[in-house]
């Protein structure tokens, strides 16, 4: 049974990593239905997670699960602006998965923000707030 594709998907090339076995590189652009068709539904299924309100984000090699809701989402938007936080620059470019260099300060996490992320730090870069994993520094998950 085909998959469903939403309209303005459909033939949108994409870039897949093809196998576990490949050595890094061994990318092959790829349409969204023959991926659907590879993953037998994992389309499908996260068509359907773009449609929920809470966001759950599984990062890293550990793994991490965040989940935010759309009232934290509003309050970690309206207090970047409200207390006129200076975005950090950096040489490279701040990512989800990546490692936030060593000279970069690490902020605390206001308790307002939700109490699943106080554990975090954030870093506020090229107008996105990415929440950090302290011990490793790594990028966690960007709030959007």
């Amino acid at each position: 049974m085909p998959l469903p594709i939403p309209p303005g998907w459909r033939n949108q090339p994409v870039v897949a990593v093809i196998g576990g076995d490949e050595p890094h590189g061994a990318d092959k652009e790829k349409t969204n239905e023959e991926i659907a068709s590879d993953f037998g539904g994992g389309l499908a299924a996260a068509t359907a997670a773009f449609a929920q309100t809470t966001v759950t984000t599984t990062t890293g090699t550990a793994g991490a699960t965040v989940q935010i809701e759309p009232q934290y989402r509003t309050k970690i938007k309206s207090y970047v602006t409200e207390h006129k936080i200076r975005p950090v620059t950096t040489k490279e470019k701040i990512m989800i998965g990546g490692r936030v260099p060593a000279d970069v300060e690490l902020e605390s996490v206001p308790t307002d923000w939700g109490p699943s992320l106080t554990k975090y730090r954030y870093v506020y870069s090229g107008d996105r707030v990415m929440l950090v994993d302290p011990g490793s520094r790594t990028v966690i998950q960007e709030v959007d």
